[in-house]
């Protein structure tokens, strides 16, 4: 309830300017016809029963939320501490610490002193709105009884002996009551005046300001607004009914209102009922009424769409989003990428943003940093100074940062802040919505949802200690009551939650995330079922929950009895994975998490346990050294197809070079060129080495098996020869390579290709063009045509070559490339334009001969039809 009557608090606040401006206007301008003045009651009905305005820049409104349940400590929001919104620094300066030092509170309380006092005002406002409401039933009863015994005229006109005022009472069948003393010539006003009421509904329109009245009986501006109402409709259905009445008869018509104006005391107090109020100041209007001028009425509905447009819309949200300035900054930024930048993100609700400093900040250089967009544009930075704000445009949804570039000589952090307009704010993935840091509701504030969970952190507990919490956490919520990954629940805070993070495809394994009250997302639960029965296994490791679908865990088999699993640990502007091995023991229900080097040595281990002998000495102890023969690598030409294996499913797939337009050929094409790159020139052992993840035989065109080639990370088998490589050198270079292509093959949707190769077909698409329209060392616009009859498909994921020695080499990243699954269409016929970036990724090019790659899918639901367009541009000191 409480929550309840804070909402109709700021309804009955933001109402409140509006009365006060119909109410200046009803004083100032005299004048205008009475029927506006009920129009604008009527603006004024509309702001008391919506919850919700759009926003405006022409908006008269101080604040869309006058009252908030939450206020602003020293950059911390601080929850169920009320805090004043008034735009009116004076009065937040003076209200706003008496209200946090009269509701401060202990976070061990169970209650906060806030949620008290609006529980007890919403009980108060309830029995209020009750007794208004028992009134007018009474009062309609009493009245009901009054005229139990009238005697119908005609129509809907009635006549009774104890009516000593007409008046109109019904609302679904109103009837219009007249005292049996009234003779025919006053009777003929009379009727015209009530059935003037009839024809402009205002027997509807009184019970519903009534209503609105009982809802909001705490404020005392719709008390007057009520009494207003009443008297504008009377003095309006007045000026229906006079407008063409000779002065005589307008002064016969005043003399009746004066013989009404007596022994009218209960249809007064009946706020159901149409009687005569106001007598004596409606005699003076209708005997000085003069019909207004036709450019009054123009200038008076003018008025009136004004006040709508500027008191029924709310102002525009601004958020002042703080960036920190760490000590002893002093060192001159020359790329975006050292900017500072905010922890808050903004996504713009309109395609333009006002941008504007904060008190005591010079001229200062901004930028906007892509978070999330779907549109790849560049944010040049620019320069604002304080006071005069800059608008930009940007991508309407989308998600960014803002960096500036200021240096801070002190010994200390400072905050700056920068004041942003028309967008919303979530800090640190902790979305604000409607109500950002200056205002979001305390429930906001407190519930948990999946994108305000803290960051994990190590519990200053021994294990022990955090085995039984775990442990208590499970075994009180129980597997079956886990939320999944994606879910829109808000958690409240400090509870205890199971998310459910992955399975295997059999369902058998599974792994859960574990929110505690004291360690928060500390700790993994790791379920294997065997005979039906549930097997716990505990990992004590952080992990980071977002919600978010791109950072779901992944758990996939290796082959080997063995799962990786992979999962968010942290986040730092990106998410940060950990990747790790799920070993399992099959039979015991064991499950224990373990690091990748550790999974490395195992299988090394296993490798040289397998390793069988190939000779033994005379005792059997002592193998004997049998000198081995390196194989010799097959001519490409004479290989007319290549069966490539997947060690991990057992899965095999036939590639042949017959189809020249399809992606099979360039498959082909690219393994035979991987396949020559190989180096066979390495010591070897024979059958050194069991176990593969992928595998390609090579056979002429009867079919007949020529090689099998299994590349490794750090190996090459060919047939039964094993070539050991070192880690840095070119014959491991190429066969990771090729192992990875292998892996394209199988799940070309999971791999980018972005990291391994440097060469493939390009430009092989007909009627299809990419070129470099305009560019710069370190961004460009790119242009693809699709002259082609279908549609095509591309993302975010491109890489760069440069020509060195005679053939196209890819530019190392400095960072690894983080690329969001999205699609951009290319409609046939059609040209697009994309801007890129490549500043965060590659530098600055130096001068040299370039080309950038782009995939494209063609009409493929599942991706698995690709192309790669390459558009070559060249860099000189000029650009």
């Amino acid at each position: 309830m409480g929550e309840i009557f804070l909402k109709l608090l700021n309804l009955s606040i933001t109402a409140s300017w509006l009365i006060l401006a119909v109410l200046c206007i009803r004083l100032i301008f005299r004048k205008i016809p009475k029927w506006i003045t009920c129009l604008l009651w009527g603006v004024v009905a509309i702001r008391l029963i919506f919850p919700f305005s759009i926003e405006s820049g022409f908006s008269l409104q101080p604040s869309a939320e006058p009252i908030r349940t939450s206020t602003m400590v020293e950059g911390e929001l601080i929850p169920y501490v009320p805090s004043v919104d008034s735009n009116i620094g004076v009065v937040e300066n003076t209200v706003n610490p008496l209200l946090a030092e009269a509701f401060a509170y202990q976070e061990t309380e169970s209650v906060a002193p806030l949620q008290i006092a609006t529980g007890i005002a919403g009980s108060v406002w309830l029995c209020g709105m009750v007794v208004l409401l028992i009134f007018a039933l009474v009062s309609m009863i009493k009245l009901l009884l009054c005229v139990r015994e009238a005697v119908c005229y005609k129509e809907n006109i009635y006549i009774c002996d104890t009516v000593k005022s007409p008046f109109i009472l019904g609302i679904i069948k109103p009837r219009i009551y007249l005292s049996s003393a009234i003779n025919e010539e006053k009777m003929d006003f009379i009727l015209a005046h009530e059935r003037a009421h009839l024809r402009r509904k205002d027997h509807l329109w009184k019970p519903f300001g009534y209503l609105l009245l009982c809802i909001y009986w705490f404020n005392p501006l719709c008390w007057i607004a009520y009494i207003m109402l009443c008297k504008d409709i009377e003095l309006a259905c007045d000026e229906k009914v006079i407008k063409d009445m000779s002065f005589g008869d307008k002064k016969e018509y005043s003399r009746v209102l004066l013989s009404c104006a007596t022994q009218r005391r209960l249809v007064s107090v009946c706020p159901l009922a149409f009687g005569e109020v106001g007598v004596k100041e409606r005699v003076k209007t209708v005997l000085n009424y003069k019909r207004p001028a036709f450019w009054i009425t123009i200038l008076a509905i003018i008025v009136c769409i004004i006040v709508a447009i500027c008191f029924l819309t709310n102002p525009q949200k601004e958020y002042s989003v703080r960036i920190t300035i760490p000590a002893s900054s002093t060192e001159e930024i020359v790329y975006q990428e050292d900017f500072f930048y905010s922890g808050e993100e903004i996504s713009p609700t309109s395609n333009k943003i006002t941008i504007s400093l904060s008190e005591g900040m010079g001229d200062t250089e901004v930028v906007l940093k892509p978070i999330e967009v779907k549109e790849e544009n560049v944010y040049e930075p620019i320069y604002i100074t304080h006071g005069m704000p800059v608008k930009l445009d940007v991508e309407k949804g989308a998600w960014y940062k803002i960096g500036v570039n200021m240096q801070n000589p002190t010994a200390e952090d400072i905050d700056v802040y920068v004041t942003v307009r028309g967008v919303e704010v979530r800090i640190e993935s902790k979305t604000k919505g409607e109500n950002d840091s200056n205002g979001e509701s305390a429930e906001e504030q407190n519930s948990v949802t999946p994108q305000n969970l803290e960051r994990p952190q190590e519990p200053d507990a021994n294990e022990d200690e955090v085995y039984e919490e775990l442990n208590r956490v499970v075994s009180t919520i129980g597997l079956e009551n886990a939320y999944p990954w994606n879910n829109t629940v808000e958690f409240k805070p400090n509870a205890d939650v199971l998310i459910k993070m992955a399975s295997d495809g059999s369902g058998r394994f599974e792994i859960y995330g574990i929110l505690s009250e004291k360690y928060g997302s500390y700790g993994l639960l790791l379920n294997d079922w065997i005979g039906g029965e549930q097997n716990w296994n505990f990992a004590l490791v952080p992990w980071y929950y977002s919600g978010n679908p791109s950072e779901q865990p992944i758990l996939e088999s290796d082959g080997k009895g063995r799962y990786i699993f992979a999962y968010v640990y942290d986040y730092d502007d990106v998410p940060l994975w950990h990747e790790c091995v799920l070993d399992c023991g099959y039979d015991t229900g064991h499950m224990e998490l373990i690091p990748e080097n550790e999974y490395r040595a195992m299988l090394l281990e296993e490798e040289q346990t397998a390793l069988p002998f190939e000779s033994q000495g005379e005792n059997g102890n002592n193998p004997e050294e049998k000198p081995i023969a390196p194989t010799a690598m097959v001519d490409t030409s004479v290989i007319a197809s290549i069966v490539v294996t997947n060690g991990n499913t057992g899965e095999k797939i036939t590639i042949t070079g017959e189809d020249t337009n399809s992606q099979e050929y360039y498959n082909y094409q690219y393994l035979l060129k991987l396949y020559s790159q190989l180096d066979f020139t390495a010591e070897c052992a024979e059958n050194a080495r069991v176990g593969y993840q992928y595998s390609m035989k090579l056979q002429d065109a009867e079919g007949n098996k020529l090689q099998s080639v299994t590349p490794y990370k750090d190996g090459l088998t060919v047939d039964s020869f094993f070539y050991q490589y070192g880690l840095a050198d070119n014959g491991a270079d190429a066969s990771l390579r090729l192992m990875e292509y292998l892996e394209h093959i199988f799940y070309p949707e999971k791999t980018s290709m972005a990291m391994s190769f440097n060469e493939a077909p390009v430009n092989t698409l007909p009627d299809v063009t990419m070129i470099m329209i305009k560019y710069k060392n370190y961004e460009g616009d790119i242009e693809i045509i699709n002259g082609s009859d279908g549609e095509l498909q591309t993302g975010e994921w491109f890489c760069i070559q440069k020509w060195e020695e005679g053939s196209w080499h890819r530019v190392d990243e400095l960072i690894d490339g983080i690329w969001k699954e999205v699609a951009y269409r290319l409609p046939a016929g059609e040209t697009a334009v994309l801007q890129t970036s490549w500043k965060t990724l590659f530098g600055e090019l130096p001068p040299g001969k370039y080309r950038i790659i782009k995939k494209v899918y063609v009409e493929a639901a599942d991706r698995t039809d690709i192309h790669y367009l390459a558009a070559e541009f060249e860099i000189n000191k000029n650009n």
